[in-house]
């Protein structure tokens, strides 16, 4: 097993490790992908919104001109 160690005394306390709830929600935890540096900044509301089209800003020399 890749990506974690632990250590245990005995082979058998290695073995029953491996069938309990602890070791399997940590196996779950690893198959997903770790969070990127961008996705933490889009969660925080610094990164930029996919999807969303470019909103364009109107001249405020043309709206006094009216």
């Amino acid at each position: 097993m890749r990506g974690f160690y632990r250590y245990f005394e005995t082979d058998h306390a290695l073995r029953s490790h491996w069938r309990t709830k602890v070791h399997k929600r940590r196996l779950k935890q690893l198959k997903e992908p770790a969070y990127t540096i961008e996705e933490s900044e889009r969660a925080a509301g610094l990164g930029r919104e996919l999807g969303r089209p470019n909103a364009t800003r109107p001249d405020p020399m043309e709206t006094q001109a009216e």
